[in-house]
């Protein structure tokens, strides 16, 4: 097996040189290491040089897989001949150590995976993507599987008024850093949003969402949420805002959980080169019933710096409160994220990120918590990668977590390489 493996990881290797050889050279253009917006094919689009891999630092806490991020790709979206309609298809090995497959459990296992993907757009403003996966372990712990993503959204324009409406699937069996174990869900997630001026620096947005996440073996939760938030333009470099909102949970089986919460926060963009942004308040939970309830700070923020032409910068910072995969419990989750990237050699790609994350787990009564459970992970994790020949991008990747906890069978180190290769049409 690790003969094998290191074939593998030579054929990357040899395929990343292929790419510096052949492919023509891109023209400079600054990296980021935060994710920018999706450049929207139009039926004018032309075919142009690729710009630069932009990769986002992965998000990381208790509801997340222990498999490696995804991998980014190289190409350009926008670079489609068919304009509107843009396949892509991804191939990834990777090797895990450590990764459990049960509470309490290390497997060692070769993880390969198979994603073509889809994405139209209608108009300019209706976007479809669909996504399978297929899945293959060399371990019997686990199961092959397919999963799923699928994603409409639509925007309308009505003067100065704006709508948008958008639909989320995916349906996975992954192994979760909560549960320990491979854990089939499927979620559905639906979001109108709205937003109408009240003059030259203010206006006035709205939401409103439902989001169903069902599990084989946990908690199944139904979230209704709405939220209001006012915002005005100081000046061309900050625009404040504050926001109002709420979710009522339901959980089966368990007690159901109430959330309200009001922030207030800012964003700042002195410069080309610097943006940041922090949201700060509080969350207002409790149970049904005779429940606990409990007060928590909540923020979000974001610093960018773009140090050099090649070389970005970013840090991030969040503390949020969720539902958790138990019943009668919810999860207050801590982390921060600290990324960067770089381009080399003209036709290189790198990016790296270190990630601390604690997940406190808060019962409705001491009976359903009799351990107050607390997990502290850390999360490193490194990506190098380069176009081939336009249509293909190849890229080798490694991250390590490990993850410290007060509950039994939890506590783990797992460590994952892996080569993939990407086309897009």
């Amino acid at each position: 097996m690790k003969l094998r493996f290191s074939c593998f990881l030579l054929g990357g290797i040899a395929l990343l040189a292929l790419g510096a050889a052949r492919a023509q050279p891109a023209p400079s253009a600054p990296l980021t290491a935060l994710p920018s917006e999706t450049v929207r094919p139009t039926k004018t689009s032309t075919m142009r040089s690729a710009a630069p891999l932009k990769i986002s630092a992965p998000t990381f806490g208790n509801g997340t897989s222990m498999l490696a991020p995804t991998f980014s790709s190289a190409t350009d979206r926008a670079g489609s001949a068919l304009a509107f309609f843009n396949p892509s298809l991804t191939y990834s090995l990777q090797y895990g150590d450590g990764l459990a497959s049960a509470v309490g459990t290390e497997e060692k296992t070769v993880v390969q995976q198979l994603t073509p993907s889809v994405y139209i757009v209608f108009a300019e403003k209706t976007n479809l993507t669909y996504s399978p996966s297929f899945t293959w372990y060399s371990s019997d712990a686990y199961d092959s599987t397919v999963s799923h993503t699928a994603s409409a959204s639509t925007a309308w324009r009505f003067g100065e008024a704006g709508l948008s409406l958008g639909q989320n699937y995916t349906r996975t069996n992954a192994p979760l850093i909560e549960t320990g174990v491979q854990t089939k869900q499927e979620t559905w997630a639906t979001n109108f949003d709205a937003r109408y001026p009240l003059g030259e620096r203010t206006s006035l947005n709205g939401g409103l969402g439902r989001s169903v996440r069902n599990t084989d073996a946990f908690t199944d939760v139904e979230t209704w949420s709405a939220s209001v938030a006012l915002s005005r333009v100081i000046n061309a470099a900050l625009t404040a805002n504050a926001a109002l909102s709420g979710a009522y949970n339901s959980v089966d089986p368990g007690a159901d959980l109430l959330s309200r919460t009001a922030t207030v926060g800012a964003a700042w963009t002195p410069s080309p080169k610097i943006s940041a942004n922090l949201n700060v308040g509080l969350d207002f939970s409790e149970f049904s019933g005779e429940g606990k309830q409990s007060t928590n700070p909540v923020y979000n923020g974001s610093l960018s710096y773009q140090l050099f032409e090649a070389t970005a910068l970013s840090l991030s910072a969040q503390r949020s409160t969720n539902s958790s995969y138990y019943a009668n419990q919810f999860t207050r989750n801590t982390s921060y994220t600290a990324a960067v990237s770089q381009r080399f050699l003209q036709r290189f790609f790198f990016s790296g990120s270190v990630s601390w994350a604690r997940s406190s787990y808060v019962g409705r009564m001491p009976s359903d918590l009799p351990i107050a459970r607390e997990d502290d992970s850390w999360l490193t994790s490194a990506q190098i990668g380069t176009q081939i020949l336009r249509k293909f991008s190849t890229a080798l990747t490694w991250s390590h977590t490990e993850v410290d906890s007060n509950s039994a069978g939890v506590t783990r180190k797992s460590t994952l390489w892996g080569v993939s290769i990407s086309w897009r049409f």
